[in-house]
């Protein structure tokens, strides 16, 4: 198959008189056995995730980390428990070929119950940090994969506490703590409608405000021009 880019631009969201932009997504068709390489900043370097549709396997483009954000970072970022385990399954998801050692080591990451279900605070916490950036991908790969091994496991939980965050609604909170986690809530509303298309009636619900609902239209819309644009590709 040969290799398509195909630039995905969530929005720009209006949050309380200034344009909230969120960051692109992109979608990449590899060729089998292919893996985009990462620029690694910290032993915690992960791949930002992204998927074609509604039935598209989650891939793993070289994600654009941004300069360093203005704020105080939260405590999360140094108390986190299960940084190992993270950094494991970073470099267990970088490469094509597992030894049987490290699948069993990859199966018991995805069904850790403690493990998956502390992602949810590294994903609800502004991210303000290059290696902040780069953990947070870390674990959002770690989650989706989590969610494909087990759709109605710890992973779901996490998927809505996110979805359902209010943070970004309030207009009187730090604008560059809402942009990094409007930036987060985009890439899980993506995805997960993606992997989990049933769920987008429960999704609708779980919106805490207007601005959730403004990333989550134009994260409908991007999908819908994407399978318009892979259905005139398959007709040529």
């Amino acid at each position: 198959m040969n290799k398509k880019q195909l630039a995905i631009a969530v929005g720009a969201v209006a949050v309380g008189g200034v344009m909230l932009v969120m960051t692109s997504l992109s979608v990449k068709k590899e060729t089998p056995n292919e893996k985009p390489s990462v620029e690694q900043h910290s032993p915690e370097a992960p791949a930002s995730p992204a998927s074609e549709g509604p039935t598209a396997v989650v891939q793993n483009p070289t994600p654009v980390v941004p300069e360093a954000r203005k704020g105080e970072s939260a405590p999360v970022w140094k108390d986190y428990a299960y940084k190992k385990e993270l950094s494991a399954f970073h470099r267990m998801h970088r490469k094509v070929f597992l030894d049987e050692a490290e699948k069993k080591e990859r199966q018991d990451l995805l069904k850790n119950h403690r493990v998956i279900s502390s992602l949810s605070d590294l994903l609800q916490a502004p991210a303000l940090t290059v290696d902040e950036v780069i953990l947070q991908n870390v674990a959002l790969d770690l989650l989706l994969e989590s969610l494909q091994d087990s759709p109605h496991g710890e992973a779901l939980g996490v998927l809505k506490d996110v979805v359902s965050n209010g943070y970004i609604e309030d207009k009187t909170n730090n604008l560059e703590a809402r942009k990094s986690l409007g930036e987060v809530k985009a890439e899980v509303l993506y995805q997960w409608s993606a992997l989990q298309p049933q769920k987008k009636s429960e999704i609708e619900r779980l919106l805490p405000g207007p601005v959730s609902k403004k990333i989550w239209e134009n994260v409908r819309y991007q999908q819908e021009n994407n399978l318009a644009e892979s259905s005139l590709e398959l007709r040529k």
